[in-house]
């Protein structure tokens, strides 16, 4: 099976459900995710981007006059219907008769004053069609839009060990090595047995770098590289199985001592982003 192949399947399969994994043609896709690690790195972000629409439209609630708006329009839908049967129209006998008197004329029907069914109709898909709108925006901009929802008050520990270790870092000299590159700070991170990002969020991967750290934390170590732009952005990186707190592709939002904290999940490695001030002042890097 190849790649494109799989991906248009893998597309149908919902985020946790097992039905559809247990589908022979979905499921012969999934086992390409154990061998392919650009396909399995697309299906999760696939996964991660379905949960966050479902989730938005979980959220979803009809306005207080959607019921009497569509009922409105179902009254008018009946009226306009009712006032169509009484302008049937019945043809005469074109023959003339002498014995028949002639007939007064007939007073011309009044027109309907109520507004056409279609008019109903609309409003309703307007409403429905506001409602969608809304709900997917604030969606797509959680730390704008719903900051206050989004921003967890119990931090992980993890994230209070960082905002510590960053707010005593004075200035670029407290890093392990500064260089305007990343390569080279790649390389230093690896000589210490601590964990490099397989992917660089293309947001912070075009920024130079300022330099990069590396920290012991309980039985691991998590590497720390820092980007620079009008701010300075610390893009953290760990094992997944050894971070200690629960990750999803999900991204979970912090504010710790001054400092905000964008974490997430991406195969076996943990992202965290960090930046001085509050989750307003992290871009969408994800």
């Amino acid at each position: 099976m190849e790649r494109d192949e799989a991906k248009h399947i893998l597309s149908l399969c919902r985020p946790e459900n097992d039905e559809d994994r247990t589908d022979p043609v979905i499921a012969q896709a999934l086992a390409l995710l154990e061998t392919d690690a650009e396909l399995r790195t697309w299906f999760e972000d696939e996964q991660a981007a379905d949960a966050r629409i479902a989730k938005a439209f979980e959220s979803i609630e009809p306005t207080a006059d959607l019921k009497a708006s569509i009922l409105a329009g179902m009254r008018a839908h009946a009226q306009l219907t009712e006032d169509e049967t009484d302008n049937i129209v019945a043809f005469e006998d074109p023959t003339p008769t002498t014995a028949t008197a002639p007939t007064a004329p007939t007073a011309p029907k009044a027109t309907s004053t109520r507004l056409p069914v279609w008019i109903g109709i609309a409003a309703c898909f307007a409403i429905l069609f506001g409602v969608i709108v809304s709900q997917q925006n604030i969606s797509q901009q959680p730390h704008l839009a719903s900051a206050d929802t989004v921003v967890t008050a119990g931090a992980p520990d993890v994230v209070k060990f960082l905002a510590e270790r960053i707010g005593n870092l004075q200035s670029a000299a407290d890093l392990d090595v500064q260089d305007p590159q990343i390569a080279p700070l790649r390389a230093h991170l690896t000589s210490l047995g601590a964990p490099t990002p397989h992917s660089v969020p293309n947001q912070l991967d075009v920024l130079p770098t300022l330099g990069c750290i590396a920290f012991d934390y309980k039985d691991c170590k998590l590497s720390m590289i820092c980007f620079k732009n009008d701010g300075v952005y610390h893009l953290i990186t760990a094992h997944k199985d050894s971070i200690g707190c629960a990750s999803s592709p999900e991204p979970q939002f912090f504010e710790v001592d001054g400092q905000a904290f964008k974490l997430w999940a991406e195969g076996d490695q943990v992202y965290i982003i960090a930046v001085e001030g509050t989750t307003d002042n992290l871009p969408e890097f994800i």
